[in-house]
C-alpha cells in the first residue's frame, strides 16, 4: 500500500526520496501530474525471473487486474519502501518519455533515479511497480 500525494510538485516528490543522483531529464515538463489529491493505492511488484519485454510485462499485469505504475507513483514507492530499491531496480512502465521509463535503484553513488529505454529487455532481477485497478480510492485528510 503506497500513499501519494499528487498535489505535491514533482520536484517535492523526487526530495523525498532522499536520491544521491537523479536523471536530468526527469523534470516537470516531461513527466508532468496528471491526477490531484492525496490517493491511497494498493501496490505490487512484479517479478517475472527472465528475460522479459515491457509489452509482456503489461500483458501479465492487466491479466492480473494491475497496472503500471506511473512516475508519482514509483516515486512514492521508493519515499516509502526505501529498502526496496537497494536490492533491486523498480520501473514505472507507466510513464514514458520518448521511449524511456523512470527507473529507481541504487548504485555506487547511492539512491539512483533515471532512465531506461521502454523497448529493452529486462533482466531478471528487475522488479516493475503496478497498482491494482480496483483499489484505488480518495483519502480524506
Amino acid at each position: 500500500m503506497i500513499n501519494v500525494d499528487f498535489s505535491l510538485p514533482l520536484a517535492q516528490m523526487i526530495k523525498e526520496g532522499e536520491y544521491n543522483w537523479i536523471h536530468k531529464d526527469i523534470t516537470q515538463e516531461n513527466f508532468p501530474i496528471q491526477d490531484q489529491g492525496k490517493k491511497q493505492f494498493n501496490t505490487k511488484l512484479f517479478h517475472f525471473k527472465c528475460l522479459i519485454e515491457s509489452d509482456e510485462v503489461n500483458k501479465k499485469m492487466n491479466k492480473a487486474n494491475f497496472r503500471p505504475a506511473i512516475l508519482p507513483e514509483l516515486l512514492a514507492l521508493g519515499a516509502q519502501y526505501p529498502e526496496l530499491l537497494r536490492q533491486f531496480p523498480i520501473l514505472a512502465l507507466g510513464s514514458l518519455w520518448l521511449g524511456y521509463v523512470p527507473v529507481i535503484g541504487s548504485g555506487s553513488s547511492g539512491r539512483a533515479l533515471s532512465l531506461r529505454l521502454f523497448e529493452e529487455e529486462w533482466m531478471p532481477y528487475c522488479r516493475f511497480a503496478a497498482v491494482s485497478i480496483s483499489k484505488r480510492r480518495l483519502v480524506r485528510v
